[in-house]
């Protein structure tokens, strides 16, 4: 592409990216060699049905392996940003046929032909092999890890040294070439070195990729961001431990240290375990820094660590509160005082995210007790502000980033502004009490059943009542309105008007399970004498209130009654 492009978009065959001459690395510090067998057998299935099938109208059938993003500033050497796993493992399909070639040329079968073919094999897809040292000059250049294995032992065909010394990514790569080459002799037992040939033709031309250029790695990110959002995973993570770690290697650091920083690295992909590094980082640094959109991250990232001291200094404070922010989401992490975790669990079952920047900037800079404290507050607000109110996040996650940089900056920060603060964004109590008093939660969504038992539970704690958990099998969420009436027992009430009523909070109470089952889908008359027997006092408050009928027009008294009792319950105490 010309050179003032900054990205180019193309599909390509595998001939035509790996047999035009120009060289492919894979940039030193991006992850290791790590399919494995799921991945090979799955390759190999498309490569036997390509070599096979014919379209529809009898053309050659074509098979789409996905995107390839590369990096260039001159079109000639290519950095594999995303890709690298499958066109290592094409390359050693190929080595695999040029063995079987070579085996049939020291077997006298067609011995110049054979050679020339896995000459031109070579040529066109590995590389060049110099015929005195033996060294390849490959297309593909792996990464540090796994640059020398591939090279010296795997491209030019020589046996690995025995033993269990291998790192576990020369391994597999090992183990990738042995399953294959066994794949391609069961295949081809027998056939000459024309059908081995042809095989490579085919995969070489009717497997394609969608190859997307890019001119450096502010460009690269972009296009990952841009893919990612449109359901395609792809590594930034990778793109930027590289960026990280190329900077320390151009200033001159030895293998100890950039062994060190890998070991650092990998600690902190552990600590997070399932979550997301992208997400972290943007929690982390937006605690810190002027807030950033995920999509302006790297270039933040980039534009604030140029020094070989600042990428250390980065990843000691991403590994120090790796472990916080991934407890953050796991409420039963023993890092939590029970006050602490009361909180951090309203919040996962709220489902709201946004506190997380602050509470991690705040976590280090509080002591136990008032982080309890900071922790309520913010579910408090969430429950008023996202699962009551529904308002937009933007100005909620403005508010959050602010108070998590001046507490991460500021010198002469107080826990009660920022809990003043937290107070002007939550809706006001007569805003509150008007969603509150009309909000719908279908309990037909397991997440809405369990906030719904939590909101009857606080309320009956809050109008004197014993404190009940939620989630004690003990008690169940009962539809005093059943969800679908029997008409017999219930003649005044429509199915339609039934289903728009039986979701309103005014319909919900709590019940012990002993009698769930008497009440089921009994009349008002039958079911308010169950209600009158309950230890709830939430809901021996219905029996008492509502003694001669059930119906929307009680509902919605009684959802006015509660939102009454929510504004004091969800007081958001500075």
């Amino acid at each position: 592409m010309p050179a003032v492009m900054q990205f180019n978009t193309s599909n390509q065959t595998l001939r035509q990216l790996l047999g035009n001459g120009l060289t492919y690395r894979v940039p030193p510090f991006q992850r290791d060699y790590s399919w494995d067998q799921e991945q090979w057998e799955e390759l190999w299935q498309d490569i036997l049905q390509i070599s096979s099938a014919a379209s529809a109208d009898g053309a050659p059938s074509a098979h789409y392996l996905g995107y390839v993003v590369l990096q260039s500033t001159d079109n000639k050497q290519f950095d594999v940003i995303d890709g690298q796993q499958r066109l290592a493992t094409l390359s050693l399909v190929f080595l695999a046929g040029i063995d079987l070639l070579e085996q049939m040329v020291r077997q006298g079968v067609e011995a110049d032909a054979n050679r020339q073919r896995a000459a031109a094999l070579r040529a066109t897809y590995i590389g060049f092999l110099d015929p005195v040292t033996l060294l390849s000059r490959n297309k593909l250049t792996l990464n540090r890890n796994d640059k020398y294995f591939f090279e010296t032992y795997l491209a030019p065909l020589q046996p690995p040294p025995r033993g269990r010394g291998l790192a576990p990514s020369n391994r597999l790569l090992l183990q990738a070439y042995t399953w294959l080459s066994k794949q391609l002799h069961s295949h081809l037992g027998g056939a000459t070195g024309a059908a081995v040939a042809q095989l490579l033709a085919d995969m070489a031309d009717r497997l394609f990729f969608t190859v997307i250029s890019v001119a450096d790695e502010l460009n690269a990110f972009t296009v990952f961001e841009t893919l990612n959002s449109r359901g395609v995973r792809l590594s930034s993570t990778d793109l930027l431990k590289n960026y990280l770690f190329s900077l320390v290697s151009r200033h001159g650091a030895d293998d100890r240290e950039l062994n060190q920083l890998e070991v650092q690295w990998q600690a902190i992909l552990d600590k997070l375990g399932d979550e997301d590094f992208p997400n972290y980082l943007r929690v982390w640094w937006n605690g810190r820094h002027p807030l950033a959109r995920q999509s302006e991250l790297f270039k933040e990232v980039r534009k604030h660590t140029t020094e070989r001291r600042e990428v250390f200094e980065l990843l000691r404070a991403l590994d120090r509160m790796a472990a916080v922010y991934v407890a953050l989401g796991k409420p039963e992490s023993e890092l939590w005082t029970r006050g602490q975790r009361e909180a951090l669990e309203q919040l996962k079952m709220f489902g709201v995210k946004q506190p997380f920047v602050l509470l991690l900037a705040a976590y280090e800079r509080l002591e136990p007790d008032d982080f309890a404290r900071l922790a309520e507050a913010c579910a408090v607000l969430s429950f008023r502000y996202n699962v009551i109110g529904g308002l937009h996040t933007g100005e909620q996650e403005k508010v959050y980033h602010d108070l998590a940089v001046r507490i991460s900056t500021a010198p002469d920060w107080r826990l009660h502004d920022i809990l003043l603060d937290l107070a002007a964004l939550s809706p006001s109590d007569d805003q509150f009490r008007s969603n509150f008093a009309q909000i719908q939660l279908r309990t037909t969504s397991p997440r809405n059943k369990r906030i719904a038992r939590y909101i009857c539970a606080r309320l009956q704690h809050h109008l004197g009542g014993p404190l009940v958990d939620p989630d004690d099998g003990t008690y169940t969420l009962e539809h005093i309105l059943p969800e679908n009436p029997d008409p017999d027992a219930w003649p005044d009430i429509e199915p339609d008007e039934a289903r728009q009523w039986c979701y309103r909070l005014g319909n919900y109470t709590l019940l012990e399970s002993t009698k769930n089952q008497s009440a089921a889908n009994r009349s008002w008359s039958e079911k308010r004498l169950i209600f009158g027997q309950s230890a709830v006092g939430l809901t021996q408050g219905v029996a008492e209130r509502y003694v001669d009928a059930w119906g929307p027009a009680q509902i919605d008294k009684r959802q006015k009654y509660l939102a009454q009792q929510a504004v004091a319950a969800w007081r958001l105490v500075v």
